[in-house]
């Protein structure tokens, strides 16, 4: 029962970046907050992390992670580097694709237009990988 649901969250804008579980708070918010090099890039430097949930079994800390997500938006693609995308309807990932393909977006303009946090998160949307066309 030493499980606990923590948020990271953008200082600026308030802005729910991410949601996630463990035992090692203090190190699981620096990975995402803090290390930041060329082999694994953390997507939220800056960020704050923030506990939501804490006591919780492991059982109980993937229900409530998955409550979470779902209460800020945030859902978990298929892909094995645990690489999240905010929720996007079809029509927004069609027209990520139409404007990728006039050739005057680059991903990480689509990333700022979008709701996605990582380039391969857009990688998959224009390659049929996810919201499939």
């Amino acid at each position: 029962m030493n499980y606990k649901v923590y948020k990271i969250v953008n200082p600026t804008s308030g802005e729910v970046g991410h949601v996630g579980q463990t035992k090692r708070i203090q190190l699981r918010i620096k990975e995402h907050t803090l290390y930041d090099y060329p082999s694994r890039p953390a997507r939220f430097v800056g960020w704050i992390g923030e506990v939501i949930e804490e006591g919780l079994t492991k059982i109980e800390s993937l229900e409530r992670e998955a409550y979470w997500k779902d209460y800020y938006g945030i859902e978990k693609t298929e892909t094995a580097n645990r690489t999240w995308i905010r929720k996007m309807d079809f029509d927004q990932a069609q027209e990520m694709r139409r404007l990728y393909a006039t050739g005057d977006y680059t991903y990480h303009q689509l990333m700022e237009v979008f709701p996605v946090t990582s380039s391969n998160s857009v990688w998959r949307i224009l390659n049929n990988k996810t919201y499939k066309s």
